[in-house]
């Protein structure tokens, strides 16, 4: 950026060919409300959700059928991904509302009102982070548990794969991390 002491080339030639966004504003100061209103472009306070952040293992806040920015990308052909902290909700198969142990979703748990149904492709990341090792989700299914001080190494190789992947393809791509 201009004025900067720090050197990105790379970010700013992304930044010339796309659209850089230089001033936002939220309607909270915690984490699922945020999520809410960059995702939907709606007040969070709309929604079920009146205070705080949202408990686990509860349908998503977003509701079903929702247009997200990801949905908007999508249907105008972009590929859209998810890495990360979700944390607006997502039921778990087999798994009664609000009962999850304090590590977390089990391993092979399934969810079918995730990310992937709110207008992304891909997703890797958990719905909501514990001090034990982290649930984390590839799609719509918990298929390993990460230290929580191990997260942002693997958030990184992920992002850094779709990326490369992705860039290869031609096809624009959106990538929500």
């Amino acid at each position: 950026p201009k004025g900067s002491k720090i050197p990105t080339p790379h970010l700013d030639k992304l930044a010339s060919q796309g659209m850089s966004f230089t001033d936002a504003h939220s309607g909270s100061s915690v984490c699922t409300p945020t999520r809410y209103g960059v995702l939907t472009g709606r007040y969070s306070w709309r929604s079920q959700l009146q205070q705080g952040v949202y408990p686990d293992n509860r349908p998503p806040l977003i509701v079903d059928g929702r247009l997200t920015v990801a949905g908007l990308l999508k249907q105008h052909g972009y590929h859209t991904a998810c890495i990360g902290k979700w944390h607006l909700g997502f039921s778990l198969e087999g798994v009664p509302q609000g009962k999850l142990t304090q590590n977390g979703a089990p391993l092979g748990s399934v969810t079918k009102d995730g990310p992937l149904t709110r207008g992304f492709d891909e997703f890797f990341g958990f719905d909501r982070l514990t001090d034990a090792p982290t649930s984390m989700f590839e799609g719509d299914r918990c298929t390993q548990l990460i230290k929580p001080v191990d997260l942002l190494g693997e958030f990184v190789k992920r992002a850094d794969s779709i990326i490369t992947t992705r860039a290869k393809t031609g096809q624009p791509f959106f990538l929500y991390l």
